[in-house]
């Protein structure tokens, strides 16, 4: 039976031909470290859904934002600071893999149109806050009238009615080289796409509200980390050779309560995609935490059952009334 079976398991105590038969030799008595290993493998999997949702919604937000600001307002963002929120980004994910991670009730599938209909959502959402926080600063006076901050230099230089209204044509009108103010505009975008860019992460490893689902100590290190990187640069960094310059606490204030205001309701978003696809998204948390929280007793090699903790039958009637509810 274990030379023909797919896969043959021989338990710890098992005879020299039983062992010679099996595919897998278990080490230590009773079959629980199967369950354990079913649990570990569908963590596993989770966490590198959740990379893989993430990475959706990242490079749907970063094309689709810089793509719109730049052929309808031919605003080029500078390519240096694109890498710099790569870089953090990039080592702020890498942390996932010591994220934690609820198993899954039934195994796992890559759901494909799942991830891409969720990092389509997000990111235009995402997407939405930048195009809104770049008209509200160059169209408006709204920050510098109600939030009393220093007004930038695109009211009376790049929209210039000289000009013929709104004309955006050269790469120093955007970039800034213009003039110092020109290229705060850049720095307050570096900081607002690292912001929002970093934390969707919260929101994509949970499946309902991101406060619901506590990250790792390594995941919330490396984001405080990241973001305080990326809030000195954009306060502090005057680089004229990549058209950043230096934008202020005031400006970064102001940019930070923008990205937390507009995070607020992305779950509710991703919420809203996750219903129309799969329909309530409170029944799959329900049986995670059904799963996560049942003692379940692998068996030792007579299959009795330890006190306390349910045998095989005990399992199947208690995933039975779960799954009827």
């Amino acid at each position: 039976a274990l030379k023909v079976a797919d896969v043959g398991i021989a338990v710890a105590d098992a005879t020299d031909a039983a062992r010679s038969a099996a595919d897998m030799v278990l080490l230590t008595p009773g079959l629980h470290v199967i369950i354990d290993a079913i649990v570990g493998s569908r963590k596993i999997f989770q966490r590198m859904k959740n990379y893989a949702t993430y990475a959706a919604v990242t490079t749907i937000r970063i094309v689709t934002t810089f793509s719109l600001l730049a052929c309808i307002w031919q605003f080029s963002f500078p390519p240096f600071a694109v890498l710099l929120i790569v870089y953090l980004n990039d080592g702020t994910i890498l942390t996932i893999s010591k994220d934690r991670a609820t198993p899954s009730p039934t195994p796992d599938a890559w759901r494909l149109r799942e991830i891409f209909v969720q990092g389509f959502v997000i990111g235009f959402w995402l997407t939405l806050s930048s195009v809104v926080m770049f008209a509200v600063l160059t169209y408006t006076y709204w920050a510098v009238d109600t939030l009393g901050l220093k007004p930038l230099v695109f009211q009376d230089s790049v929209f210039d009615p000289s000009r013929g209204g709104v004309n955006i044509s050269t790469y120093a009108d955007t970039a800034g080289f213009c003039d110092s103010e020109c290229r705060q505009l850049n720095s307050i975008f570096y900081l607002q796409v690292s912001i929002t860019g970093q934390l969707v992460i919260f929101s994509t490893r949970a499946p309902t509200f991101f406060f619901l689902s506590l990250p790792s100590y390594w995941l919330m290190g490396a984001f405080v980390i990241a973001q305080l990187c990326a809030t000195f640069i954009a306060v502090y960094a005057d680089w004229e050779f990549t058209a950043m310059a230096p934008i202020g606490w005031q400006y970064a204030g102001f940019v930070w309560i923008w990205s937390l205001i507009w995070y607020i309701p992305t779950d509710l978003v991703k919420i809203a995609a996750h219903w129309i696809m799969n329909g309530n998204p409170w029944h799959s948390v329900h049986q995670r935490q059904f799963v996560g929280g049942l003692n379940i007793n692998g068996g030792q090699s007579n299959m009795g059952s330890r006190k306390g903790a349910p045998n095989s039958r005990a399992y199947a009637r208690a995933s039975a009334r779960a799954s009827r509810r």
